[in-house]
């Protein structure tokens, strides 16, 4: 064989080889996952651990004590910041809608001049404005900030879900550790 193929081969192979290797690590990502998360976590309760040790308390009721406090801590987290969230979203609905409301009521009352923009920004936003109903648009936003809060409170729900899996499964797994 011709040295150009065999350069040829070598590169295809070398290339396959890393093909394959990446695909391996998609086929494992979620145990490296796992793995990272577990190596946290021991990096974490080590130090633990070892001052249980000194008080003659056995490893494995610092682990499970140090696991009922994560999960509690996560929880008052989770359930603490979540209505806080919501709340903010609430608000904001309500701003956007109250202000496309004032916005709509200054462009009956005085057109685009009510708003009192510098008169070079006026003039660009006639410009841009020759050709849309500005009182369509102010309208559609007022109208749809409903819209807004339930998907905004659809995805915290989705996020919320999310979350309960992801503990779930990580105690699937602590389980299946275990067992």
């Amino acid at each position: 064989m011709s040295t150009e193929i065999q350069l040829y081969l070598k590169k295809l192979f070398a290339t396959l080889c890393v093909a394959l290797f990446l695909y391996g690590i998609y086929m494992i990502r979620d145990l490296m996952v796992i793995l990272f998360f577990s190596s946290f976590l021991a990096l974490l309760i080590t130090p633990l651990v070892e001052k249980a040790k000194k008080f003659k308390i056995p490893e494995w009721i610092t682990i499970l004590c140090v696991f009922f406090i994560i999960i509690i801590l996560a929880s008052v987290i989770i359930g603490t910041i979540i209505p806080i969230i919501i709340q903010y979203v609430v608000q904001l609905v309500n701003s956007i809608s109250l202000g496309s409301s004032r916005a709509l009521a200054i462009y009956h009352e005085s057109g685009i001049q009510g708003f009192h923009f510098h008169p070079y920004i006026e003039s660009i936003l006639i410009q841009l404005s020759a050709g849309i109903n500005i009182e369509s648009i102010l309208t559609l936003v007022r109208e749809n900030a409903g819209s807004i809060q339930a998907f905004i409170t659809k995805q915290i729900g989705t996020v919320t879900n999310n979350g309960i899996s992801l503990v779930g499964s990580i105690g699937g797994t602590i389980t299946n550790w275990f067992i």
